[in-house]
């Protein structure tokens, strides 16, 4: 899903007041002790392991509990005197929690891990680049660009005809202009990712705060 798709979503809605604010009228609003037996504040990850709550209603989906902890946990680990501190099972047992119909429930959360996992597979890449230039980097630099004769050096195996000046290998200045042609595309390349990384978590936070209260509604086939 992206920004266009989000602004098509429904929003022909209408509300009502509740203790979490408004939500559409065919919402429901309970506290989290109702629905569960909380065992640790906090977001829980993974959303099935037994540590974090118990017998969880019928009517409730895990994943779109764990979204919609995940959206207010920093207002809720906030203490009177404005500290941050890890959440309390008390706290998240009297915390409000909105419910839409257990279909759209499942549908929001389907959306959410959805961008999490965009946001996931481009970290990866990102890393995955970033050993790539580290390992290209070395290895041109040692090794130059198109030699199959080395010889030994202090440092390693260098190419015929280079020089080990201070035990450091030096290319020619065509290679140099080379290596640093390879390794600027690599960093664009990174940069690019990380915008990519930087719009998908930005999608992930508008969809988190019209999908989570209502505002924009998911159509359910």
């Amino acid at each position: 899903m992206n920004m266009a798709q989000v602004k098509s979503l429904n929003t022909g809605i209408k509300f009502k007041d509740t203790p979490t604010g408004k939500v559409p009228v065919d919402w429901e609003v309970t506290q989290l002790g109702s629905i569960a037996q909380i065992r640790r504040g906090a977001s829980p990850r993974p959303i099935n392991d037994p540590k974090w709550f118990d017998g969880l209603s019928k009517e409730v989906d895990r994943e779109f509990l764990y979204y919609y902890l995940q959206r207010n946990e920093q207002k809720l680990a906030v203490n009177r005197q404005g500290i941050q501190r890890n959440l309390k099972t008390s706290i998240i047992s009297i915390t409000y929690l909105p419910l839409p119909p257990l279909d759209e429930q499942k549908k929001i959360a389907e959306i959410l891990s959805n961008a999490d996992d965009a946001i996931e597979e481009t970290s990866r890449i990102i890393n995955k680049t970033k050993v790539l230039k580290k390992c290209l980097k070395q290895k041109l630099r040692t090794h130059g660009i198109g030699r199959k004769k080395y010889k030994k050096a202090e440092l390693g195996d260098i190419p015929v005809g280079k020089d080990c000046k201070f035990f450091v290998p030096l290319l020619t200045g065509k290679e140099q202009s080379k290596v640093a042609d390879m390794l600027s595309f690599i960093n664009l390349e990174i940069e690019n990712e990380v915008r990519h990384k930087q719009e998908f978590e930005s999608l992930k936070t508008v969809l988190m705060q019209v999908l989570l209260t209502g505002k924009k509604r998911v159509k359910i086939t």
